[in-house]
């Protein structure tokens, strides 16, 4: 069996960072409250916010350079970020991206960018900025993408996790694939000839602006999670006050991207601790909302 640790990544270490930021922010006399946050939230005036966030597409770039497909990836970059963003429940408005490269042909830039532009189209953000570096003793034949975003709103269109309690419901909205997590596993098993390199674990991350825009129209939504790096149960925690805790169903169909990288040599536990396994976010509501849900999404778990 391999794991996340045997292809170079520490979960563990990953999620002592955010609490080592506030150690040493505490250390020089700063607070950051937002730290290990989905994204920063700013208080304007006293009715307007903003929310921050940066991520990047990780080593999903690496799978891309090996099949020689660099019209999706573009797609995840703003994905990322712009989930992000709307955790916060705030409206994503604006988008930048970072594209740093040793040597990148006109035809892969191209394609590249075209996704990320895609991206900004179906999230309904505009590409505001950015910077392309080339530096070939850094990146050699290699690049990296990064994004940064940020969403605006009132008071009123923050969630109010705080008001999550005992025994409200966990809802899942189904993920378009692997998205964006996972890749220095899964590179791992096709380097060790584990698993076949194919086109579908190049699928984009879902963007869910358009699909929460509607949902808040019919139901409260008290907090929402975007399901990333930790897996499902790492990342839907995040946004559980402390005296509470999650209680999974596990009655969702797995997709069979994830049982196929299974099946390659990850133990289940493992499989949950990295992927998404199928939900792309996860949103909680009261009891007293399911009337108005609509019957496509499945209730997935409750808050105990």
């Amino acid at each position: 069996m391999i794991d996340y640790k045997n292809a170079g990544v520490d979960l563990a270490l990953a999620s002592r960072i955010p609490l080592l930021i506030k150690e040493i922010l505490k250390e020089k006399g700063l607070k950051n409250k937002s730290i290990g946050d989905f994204s920063a939230v700013l208080k304007l005036d006293q009715e307007m916010y903003i929310s921050l966030s940066s991520d990047g597409v990780g080593t999903k770039v690496f799978l891309a350079e090996k099949l020689n497909k660099f019209d999706t990836i573009g797609i995840d970059l703003a994905a990322m970020n712009v989930n992000d963003i709307l955790c916060s429940g705030l409206k994503p408005v604006y988008f930048l991206d970072y594209i740093g490269f040793g040597q990148l042909t006109e035809k892969c830039f191209r394609e590249i960018f075209t996704g990320i532009i895609d991206g900004c189209k179906e999230a309904e953000v505009d590409l505001v900025g950015g910077e392309t570096a080339q530096m070939p003793e850094l990146y050699h034949n290699r690049f990296d993408l990064a994004g940064f975003s940020m969403g605006i709103g009132e008071k009123a269109d923050l969630f109010k996790q705080n008001l999550i309690k005992n025994k409200d419901l966990i809802v899942g909205i189904p993920s378009s694939g692997i998205h964006s997590n996972g890749f220095s596993l899964v590179n791992k098993l096709i380097k060790n000839e584990k698993l076949k390199p194919t086109t579908d674990l190049l699928t984009p991350t879902k963007i869910y602006v358009k699909e929460i825009k509607k949902l808040r129209k019919k139901i409260t939504i008290k907090g929402l999670a975007h399901i990333t790096g930790g897996g499902i149960l790492e990342n839907i925690k995040r946004i559980i006050p402390k005296n509470y805790s999650i209680k999974l169903y596990y009655n969702w169909k797995i997709p069979e991207v994830f049982k196929r990288i299974q099946a390659s040599g990850v133990n289940k536990d493992e499989m949950f601790r990295v992927f998404n396994m199928g939900i792309g976010m996860a949103f909680i509501i009261s009891k007293s909302q399911i009337k108005n849900l609509p019957t496509k999404y499945q209730i997935i778990g409750e808050v105990v």
